[in-house]
């Protein structure tokens, strides 16, 4: 069957509620074919994920590490460092495995952390 991923949607709220991301990079965001500049990249790592995944078997597993590229047309008000959380975040999964995720979002701003554990206030 085709099309089928038009009926798919990601909650984006869920996915981000348990996590915590720190910027890695800034980059600009161009468009592939004609190199005009699209917006800013915010590259970023998942350092916190306390998302109860389902899986199978008993493993446990989740996302910890993983990167992400946010993409926003304006350039956010972050640094190198800074823990964060996408605005407004549109998300689309794609892949061959259909493990890849894409992020557009409104911006990106700095997300409160407390203790040493790195958890959300």
């Amino acid at each position: 069957m085709r099309f089928l991923n038009q009926f798919l949607k990601f909650a984006a709220d869920q996915f981000f509620m348990n996590k915590v991301l720190t910027v890695t990079g800034l980059r600009e965001w161009l468009d592939h074919s004609t190199k005009a500049k699209l917006g800013w990249i915010v590259d970023a790592v998942i350092t916190v994920d306390d998302t109860p995944y389902k899986c199978k078997d008993g493993v446990v597993a989740n996302n910890l590490y993983e990167k992400l590229a946010l993409k926003v047309e304006k350039k956010p008000a972050v640094s190198v460092g800074d823990c964060v959380m996408p605005v407004n975040p549109v998300c689309t999964v794609y892949g061959d495995y259909r493990n890849q995720l894409s992020v557009r979002c409104d911006d990106v701003v700095a997300a409160p952390v407390t203790g040493a554990d790195g958890k959300k206030a």
